[in-house]
């Protein structure tokens, strides 16, 4: 017997806390998919197109990030729970879950458009104490 138990993840592909657990006492096959967003990621093969549209949109997010400079990433972790380091992480995951390598400082360069040193003495700001209470907060 396979139940399929649909879950729902937030934005981030996350799941919610409370619906992290496994029904006890249960012996059979179980297979979890996902909806993000209402799209079914889990249980179908993304098409070609698909995959292609979803390149665009990361590369168009890149590009805005890229032309926001002023957006601080102690800004975006306190407004979105993510950052520029967090797309970094997710690259080197998405790569590894894909057979392949790519080291953190390689995805930060291709997240910032350039070495994360450079674009750190550049364009990123010491954090404000208040920033800094509402990061902690937030965690």
């Amino acid at each position: 017997m396979v139940v399929i138990i649909p879950i729902n993840v937030d934005d981030m592909g996350h799941l919610p806390k409370k619906r992290r657990r496994i029904v006890p006492n249960f012996t059979g096959s179980v297979t979890f998919f996902s909806r993000l967003n209402g799209v079914d990621r889990g249980s179908r093969k993304m098409s070609d197109r698909t995959t292609e549209i979803e390149a665009a949109v990361f590369r168009r997010l890149l590009e805005h990030l890229d032309s926001r400079k002023d957006a601080q990433n102690i800004d975006l972790m306190n407004l979105a729970g993510f950052c520029r380091n967090c797309l970094s992480k997710w690259y080197v995951a998405a790569a590894e879950e894909h057979g392949e390598t790519v080291d953190y400082e390689a995805a930060r360069e291709r997240v910032y458009g350039m070495p994360y040193s450079e674009w750190k003495a550049k364009y990123q700001l010491e954090a404000s104490a208040e920033q800094l209470e509402k990061f902690e907060k937030g965690k």
